[in-house]
This record gives C-alpha cells, sequence and structure tokens, in this order.
C-alpha cells in the first residue's frame, strides 16, 4: 500500500466513523420541550432549529445527545412539506394583518 492509498483509506474510515456518529439517535422523546437544539432528519446539512417548531402533522423525536453543552435532539421530519407549510403560515401571517 502506498502512502496516498493509505491516507486515502484512513480518510474513507473517519468519514465512516462521523457519518455513523452523526446518524446515533436514542429514546424516542413523546414530549419535546419547546427549546433544545432540534436537527432534521429531512435537512441534514441544517443549522440545529433551536426550538420545536409546530409542524402541521406528527414527527417524532429522538435524543440525540450533548451538543456544544446543550441537549440536542433529532427530529424525524421526513414526511414535512416544508414549502406548503411555509405558505401555508405566511398566509395565516398574511391575513391576520390584513384585518382592521
Amino acid at each position: 500500500m502506498t502512502i496516498k492509498q493509505g491516507v486515502i483509506a484512513a480518510a474513507i474510515a473517519t468519514a465512516a466513523l462521523l457519518t455513523a456518529h452523526a446518524q446515533n439517535a436514542g429514546e424516542r422523546i413523546w414530549s419535546p420541550p419547546r427549546i433544545g437544539c432540534y436537527f432534521s432528519m429531512q435537512h441534514t446539512n441544517w443549522a440545529p432549529i433551536p426550538c420545536f417548531p409546530n409542524f402541521p402533522c406528527e414527527v417524532a423525536v429522538y435524543s440525540r445527545g450533548m451538543y456544544n453543552g446543550h441537549i440536542s435532539y433529532i427530529m424525524d421530519d421526513r414526511d414535512v412539506d416544508y414549502p406548503a407549510w411555509q405558505s401555508s403560515y405566511e398566509s395565516l401571517s398574511t391575513s391576520s394583518t390584513d384585518s382592521p
């Protein structure tokens, strides 16, 4: 094995370990707190959301452990239609500001 192949193998092994660690979810939280570090399963590249959103559908929440000194959670939001949810939220906000 050449040095280059060894470096590539080490990088692949490190990436696999980091990916496996990032996907670990603990037990389900049936009554999640409103404030916390919430990670999305649908949008894994998003930063954690600081509070649990009021989703229009049931979203399971799992314990993730500590993140930057705070308890964090994983939201199973794979069934959430974010564009539709945002447009319905915006229409509610618009209709409440239109009234006299």
